[in-house]
């Protein structure tokens, strides 16, 4: 943390460094979940919860104010939208399964309000989460990294610890692909002095590392997009270069000394398929990439059976009777086949409006947290074309988190 970051963190309480603390390196354990009927609550957001009870409690202005909700343009989007969704469950095939698809939203989008109004007042608290998340997400990969490399003794990381699997991959790297956002932010910033500046730096590198071993190409790509935007934005290009090419080298070196060559190996050739994508035709027709394409095209077709308002919320499943593409793995299409026309104006709207939030608050305050904002929500937005989690709690928190810092609450 730099001095700014200390002052901010020796104004908390003890109780609040420890919710903090709890809130932050809860985030990279998506898989630690508690079950409530259909619906399994994150201790992510469980810690959120009694974060927000805390200062219900101890802070009278917070809780006079806790349902005056700063309602934004971006909001009456989001309040659109959920009212398309709910309007699609009474044509959808399951009316269940599409309840409990729209009630799960509907819950993150709450957390998105409250989540929002505890932020407003304690911006602070971004900065904070998102730097104990990064360093519980380091720990996390070496923790991973034994297990899957060396006890498993397999070529990739995932998150069952029990036995290796490729299993939830997806939702380990969409974790990762926001929190990277903050890690590049970090790895460039320009301080003469910063504590633990060393172990920093060393827990920044294995988790830009860790993008490889998990061998998510849509990972990869958004890791790539998040550093080329990073050197768009930024002024001093030259400083960013030198400090990319030191930066490289510690990577490489990294690699060479502690992850075995069958790792390597394996994962430059999974990082390559998207290379082959467009110069070998045939892959099209193989593996994962071939079952994607096949979603594609029931997401097409679906959107031609239905364009106006789509077949309805959770009914992508139910088409077809094609088992192998019962998602589609790209949220856009998704809301296209479920919602159609005006499903997807709204999400893309939705997605833009956040994005050009983002951007503004930026280019108002040349802040690292809303550096790191920008760069997570560029990353999200393109992660979308690769997988369903619009109704992911980290999704809604990064929209929290930009919405807080919008520079019109301020």
């Amino acid at each position: 943390m730099n001095n700014l970051e200390n002052k901010l963190n020796n104004s908390l309480n003890k109780a609040e460094k420890f919710l903090l603390f709890f809130t932050g390196a809860l985030i990279p354990l998506i898989n630690l979940r508690i079950k409530v009927s259909f619906y399994s609550i994150s201790a992510y957001m469980l810690a959120v919860v009694l974060l927000m009870f805390y200062l219900l409690i101890r802070d009278k202005i917070y809780r006079n104010n806790f349902l005056i909700f700063n309602i934004g343009q971006q909001d009456i989007i989001i309040i659109l939208f959920i009212l398309v969704l709910a309007f699609s469950l009474l044509y959808c095939v399951d009316k269940n399964y599409g309840i409990q698809r729209f009630i799960k939203l509907l819950i993150v989008v709450l957390f998105y309000f409250f989540y929002k109004q505890i932020l407003i007042r304690k911006p602070n608290y971004i900065e904070i989460i998102t730097s104990y998340a990064i360093k519980g997400l380091a720990l996390y990969i070496i923790y991973l990294s034994y297990y899957y490399l060396f006890k498993f003794n397999v070529t990739y990381i995932g998150i069952n610890t029990q036995y290796a699997t490729r299993s939830e991959k997806n939702s380990l790297a969409f974790m990762m692909s926001i929190l990277i956002a903050f890690i590049i932010t970090d790895l460039f910033k320009i301080e003469k002095k910063r504590k633990h500046k060393f172990i920093n730096t060393l827990f920044h590198l294995i988790v830009i590392i860790s993008v490889l071993l998990v061998q998510s190409r849509a990972l990869l790509l958004v890791t790539i997009l998040q550093f080329i935007i990073n050197f768009a934005i930024s002024s001093k290009k030259f400083s960013l270069i030198s400090k990319s090419i030191v930066i490289l080298i510690l990577i490489i070196i990294i690699i060479n000394f502690f992850v075995p060559n069958n790792v390597i190996i394996s994962s430059i050739d999974r990082a390559f398929t998207i290379v082959k994508v467009f110069t070998n035709n045939e892959v099209l027709n193989e593996g994962s990439i071939g079952i994607r394409l096949l979603m594609l095209q029931k997401s097409i077709s679906l959107f031609f059976e239905s364009p106006i308002f789509g077949v309805g919320l959770g009914s992508f499943m139910y088409y077809y009777g094609d088992i192998i593409t019962y998602i589609s793995h790209n949220d856009y299409l998704l809301v296209l086949a479920e919602q159609g026309i005006f499903g997807i104006t709204l999400f893309v709207l939705l997605i833009l409006s956040f994005l050009k939030m983002a951007y503004k608050n930026y280019r108002a305050n040349k802040s690292s947290t809303n550096k790191g904002l920008v760069l997570a929500m560029f990353g999200v937005s393109f992660y979308f074309l690769f997988i369903n989690a619009y109704d992911n709690i980290l999704f809604w928190s990064l929209l929290a988190f930009i919405s807080a810092t919008n520079i019109e609450n301020l």
